[in-house]
């Protein structure tokens, strides 16, 4: 059957490369989506979305996480008196303290 649709420029594009890139006309992209919508009961199948986190410890002295004005100044500190690789070269905290290094201009 065919049907005149009114699609925004954007969307329709967007929706012309999905297609392009599965190898399907534009035409078997918005059937098979309808039909996944219709299936899901007329629902947009959410997903949920876990953020991966590391447990690295505990923070540095003088980190207050819910001070971000603090936590840069804190990492600006690190950065005039390590460098700006100090992350790379930083043990954790509880490991001790890096050795000094002369400041980098």
């Amino acid at each position: 059957m065919r049907v005149t649709v009114h699609i925004d420029d954007q969307l329709l594009r967007a929706a012309e490369e999905a297609a392009a890139e599965s190898g399907q006309t534009i035409d078997a992209l918005i059937e098979d989506t309808l039909r996944q919508f219709l299936a899901a009961g007329g629902q947009i199948a959410e997903t949920e979305f876990k953020m991966p986190t590391l447990n690295l410890g505990t923070t540095l002295p003088g980190v207050d996480l819910d001070n971000s004005a603090g936590v840069d100044e804190r990492m600006e500190e690190w950065k005039r008196t390590y460098g700006s690789c100090a992350g790379r070269e930083l043990k954790r905290h509880d490991q001790g303290e890096p050795e000094a290094r002369e400041p980098v201009t």
